[in-house]
């Protein structure tokens, strides 16, 4: 502001010279410093406005849910993951999580991840249903394959993990929001249940934040 003020105050010395009668050639030099002295303001303005508070605030809030995920970046595909910094790292548990994938310079996903693990028998997984509050919602292969097998760490592990529809982020939301979320497999002779716990709850809430967030940029 303080520049501004002193630019203003050139122009008017300016002004006043040329009232009081200079030569020609000092008054064209002093026309073209007027004028570069202009363009400066303009520069100056346009950087006040750019830190205007709303613009603070969006920064703020960015920087906030961004600082709850961890990142790790593919320099092969050219996408930086986000999870949140709670989620579970290891496949020998029950869980569900959400991440975000963000292309550089292009779009912004959402993946989802529910795994089961035992060391008894093979689930042999054919359907997922999340029951949230007493609201159901299914997940099943869209296509084969996406249900998933392995054995590791001494145990069986089946899992799911893809992308997310637009049409299943109410699901996400309401099984972040919910009071009491219970996850269901339907194996082919059998069937497990997990309670969503509240970690698990608070981390997708985290995520989804991140994820409108990111998605803006």
């Amino acid at each position: 502001m303080k520049r501004i003020v002193h630019y203003t105050a050139l122009i008017s010395c300016i002004l006043l010279l040329n009232s009081c009668g200079v030569p020609q050639a000092d008054y064209d030099t002093l026309k073209e410093e007027n004028k570069k002295l202009k363009q400066e303001i303009l520069k100056l303005k346009k950087t006040l406005n750019d830190s205007d508070p709303e613009d603070q605030k969006k920064t703020k809030s960015y920087k906030k849910a961004l600082s709850k995920m961890q990142e790790k970046y593919d320099a092969t595909n050219s996408v930086t993951w986000y999870s949140d910094k709670s989620s579970i790292k290891v496949n020998t548990k029950n869980y569900i999580q959400i991440y975000v994938g963000k292309k550089d310079k292009g779009k912004t996903w959402l993946g989802l991840s529910i795994n089961y693990f035992t060391k008894k028998d093979w689930l042999l997984i054919q359907r997922i249903e999340i029951d949230v509050d007493g609201k159901t919602f299914e997940i099943e292969e869209e296509i084969k394959g996406e249900l998933k097998k392995k054995e590791e760490s001494g145990g069986k592990r089946e899992w799911i993990d893809r992308i997310v529809k637009q049409l299943e982020i109410p699901m996400l939301k309401a099984i972040a929001s919910g009071k009491t979320v219970k996850i269901k497999f339907f194996g082919k002779d059998d069937v497990k249940e997990m309670t969503v716990t509240t970690t698990e709850k608070r981390s997708m809430q985290n995520v989804l934040k991140a994820f409108y967030e990111l998605r803006e940029l």
